[in-house]
């Protein structure tokens, strides 16, 4: 999912029991092995499909499965949904089975983030999975990346007539708030992987996008005192507020510079992928597991994005693409 790729592992795959304890497979000998099997309760071997349509009735912390990996299957189960979901329904139109289809989705990360807090109790990791699936849901990444010309510019114009209208929606608002949460929770994480890396790079490509765009529909930075949210700060009643009626500007924080951190309004694009970048940099830099290449190389990305923004007749408008206004 956080690839772009097509997984690897089929539906029928994940109708397949869920994998047993780790002890099994870490048995020295068969005697070790028949030892461990006896002295444990196995009466219930849920498949993951139906560990997943049971959550949140049926603790993960029941069955006889490795509890850490059922997790993360469970987390690619519903990745892979949500990419099934923007495929079938690319078009851009909203139909009844459409919005049937996210409702189910939404339920079922609801279920995961219930089930993850309360038989995984990592609360950072776990907030920050559920944001990066929220986020997903609410807008394709794969679109995003289209949008910014990674198919060609043909492609790009053809998904700017798609995503053009994006930023008036309460979906938009909403994914950005989660991209937002995605910062936030990414500099709280222990221990970083790649893919969490590139989570944290697929919330900044959303937040680009937002920002284009609402410039291009002609949504500037407010110079007066208009009420404002913080994405990624912690939480707060105002977000519910924003996502339903637009009703605050949406900013960024940066990383402690010193004793300050600054804002900035994300419709000042190239200011906020700056924000985006130092939040990266500054919680990967101490990380001696992750390639400094895949890093930088993101964050280059991020970066050169907003810099090839052209301006015309005062609007921005992504990279390598000149639209008509009207």
């Amino acid at each position: 999912m956080t690839l772009g790729i097509r997984a690897l592992t089929t539906s029928s795959e994940y109708r397949l029991s869920a994998p047993q304890p780790k002890d099994l497979w870490s048995a020295r000998n068969p005697a070790e092995w028949k030892r461990i099997y006896l002295s444990q309760q196995h009466n219930l071997e849920p498949r993951v499909m139906d560990l997943l349509a049971s959550l949140p009735t049926i603790s993960v912390m029941q069955g006889f499965l490795d509890r850490a990996l059922a997790m993360k299957l469970m987390f690619h189960l519903i990745g892979g949904l949500i990419t099934e979901y923007h495929q079938m329904h690319g078009d851009g139109i909203s139909h009844e089975s459409t919005q049937s289809r996210k409702r189910e989705l939404e339920t079922a990360i609801r279920n995961f983030d219930h089930a993850f807090s309360r038989d995984i109790c990592a609360s950072y990791i776990g907030s920050f999975i559920v944001s990066y699936l929220s986020m997903t849901l609410k807008v394709s990444v794969g679109n995003i990346e289209v949008l910014v010309g990674k198919a060609g510019e043909r492609e790009s114009r053809e998904m700017y007539r798609i995503m053009k209208d994006w930023p008036e929606t309460s979906e938009a608002r909403e994914a950005i708030w989660h991209a937002g949460q995605i910062l936030r929770l990414f500099k709280l994480l222990y221990r970083l992987t790649s893919f969490q890396i590139i989570m944290a790079y697929h919330a900044g490509l959303v937040l680009f996008a937002y920002s284009v765009l609402s410039c291009v529909r002609g949504h500037f930075p407010t110079t007066q005192n208009a009420s404002e949210l913080c994405l990624n700060d912690m939480q707060s009643a105002h977000a519910e507020e924003f996502i339903r009626n637009w009703s605050t500007e949406p900013m960024l924080r940066s990383d402690f510079r010193g004793t300050e951190r600054n804002v900035t309004s994300l419709l000042a694009t190239k200011e906020a992928v700056e924000i985006m970048s130092e939040i990266i940099l500054n919680k990967a830099c101490n990380c001696e597991e992750l390639s400094p290449r895949l890093v930088n190389g993101l964050v280059k990305l991020l970066k050169d994005l907003a810099s090839a923004i052209q301006i015309i007749g005062g609007y921005p408008f992504p990279p390598g693409i000149q639209f008509d206004r009207f």
